[in-house]
């Protein structure tokens, strides 16, 4: 699915090439950027579940994964209103996933404080779980990033046809 996504960022990435450089074009780019990283979070964070191979789940990675998934889900559905999305819209959208990237922050950074108190893993599960968690996390981010592009080429948009 990685490479997938790999293949639709170049395709995009070209199409955006025939277009006249502007502030549309380079906040489009930024976005498709986002889309691609959050597939590469994803997909590193599968890796690394798979090169780990913890003996059990913590806590905390389904939480971000579903953290994740809601995120995803609202930000699909934003955009597929796109090109009519308006930026009330859009900003509703950003509101939303910022909340979930503030609750993915707060799930990952309760974790680490938790296993540094309590020490309740074994050192090595505690390396590969930060590193897991911590790409979930990062994943959570940039999904709020690519909300936050949405809302600006929204915004924009309407400028645009108010001109």
């Amino acid at each position: 699915m990685e490479e997938n996504g790999d293949q639709l960022t170049a395709e995009a990435y070209r199409a955006l090439e025939l277009l006249p450089y502007d502030e549309f074009t380079h906040l489009t780019e930024q976005f498709v950027n986002r889309l691609d990283d959050i597939a590469d979070g994803i997909n590193d964070a599968a890796r690394l579940v798979d090169f780990c191979t913890p003996r059990n789940t913590e806590p905390a990675a389904p939480e971000l994964v579903t953290t994740l998934l809601a995120m995803l889900e609202r930000l699909q559905a934003e955009l597929a209103r796109y090109p009519d999305n308006d930026p009330t819209s859009a900003g509703e959208c950003r509101a939303t996933l910022k909340h979930w990237e503030e609750k993915a922050d707060q799930l990952y950074h309760e974790w680490r404080k938790t296993q540094r108190r309590i020490n309740a893993l074994p050192l090595v599960d505690e390396s590969n779980w930060t590193e897991i968690l911590g790409v979930l996390e990062q994943t959570n981010d940039t999904a709020y990033h690519a909300a936050m592009l949405l809302e600006r080429i929204a915004k924009y948009r309407v400028r645009q046809v108010s001109s």
